[in-house]
């Protein structure tokens, strides 16, 4: 893994929070499409240094991480998120989804 945002680190990630509950990302540019993090996760990061970089060319809306789960902790240190403003006209929402799971709700 460079940590330079070189490569598609999506999938490295997706895989280390299906093993592990806890995922530290050290300081460096992680490129991402999009990322579900299921719930009782949690993603450490190094503050500002950590960078989330959204990977060109995604659809319109994509967002690089999706919450659909509960006890979900992601950056408890900060971090950077960048997305593809600049250069893929007409995007909007890169960053996080915070969402309801989906089906029924119960009182």
């Amino acid at each position: 893994c460079r940590l330079d945002g070189s490569q598609d680190d999506t999938a490295r990630l997706a895989t280390a929070l299906a093993a592990f509950d806890t995922v530290l990302c050290p300081a460096g540019t992680y490129r991402l499409t999009s990322l579900l993090v299921p719930g009782g996760k949690r993603i450490v990061t190094a503050g500002r240094g950590t960078v989330f970089q959204q990977a060109p060319g995604q659809p319109e809306g994509t967002r690089m991480f999706r919450i659909e789960s509960s006890n979900v902790a992601l950056g408890l240190e900060g971090f950077t998120l960048r997305g593809n403003i600049a250069t893929d006209t007409g995007e909007q929402m890169h960053g996080v989804l915070i969402a309801a799971p989906a089906g029924p709700v119960s009182d």
